[in-house]
């Protein structure tokens, strides 16, 4: 994806100044960014929101980090192979899905947790629309 988005500014860098070209690149990538991490944050499971609302981007030069604060996202988005958790940890959820925690506990440390993928997801069903909003853009700054 980001392959056929450096082909689509060499399409417009042969029409403009250099130095311009730079600036208005640079707030694409910004403006890709941004939509990318609305179209993420959308596609994210939600049970406490604490995961959807986490999300922030960073800008250092010319590129974009887009990441997630919370240390557990990996776990939801990959899955967990089984394994031991304590029921003191699993009892504020498993109260609020009104579930047994020592249920949850074994059934966790026999099956695997299923990865979510909604990153995954997002990327391959945003691609053409991301190109749309980038296009558009470039042009109104050309």
């Amino acid at each position: 994806m980001i392959k056929t988005y450096v082909i689509w500014l060499d399409k417009f860098q042969k029409r403009i100044d250099p130095t311009r070209f730079k600036l208005i690149e640079n707030k694409a990538i910004k403006v890709w960014a941004e939509v990318l991490k609305w179209k993420i944050q959308e596609n994210t499971p939600v049970d406490t929101w604490l995961l959807r609302n986490s999300y922030k981007t960073q800008s250092i030069v010319w590129w974009v980090r887009i990441y997630n604060t919370k240390k557990y996202w990996l776990f939801i988005h990959e899955g967990t192979k089984p394994h031991r958790t304590s029921v003191k940890n699993l009892s504020w959820w498993a109260k609020r899905h009104w579930l047994n925690p020592y249920a949850v506990q074994k059934a966790i440390a026999r099956k695997w947790v299923k990865g979510r993928k909604w990153i995954n997801k997002t990327l391959s069903t945003q691609a053409d629309k991301v190109k749309k909003v980038i296009l558009n853009f470039i042009s109104k700054n050309v």
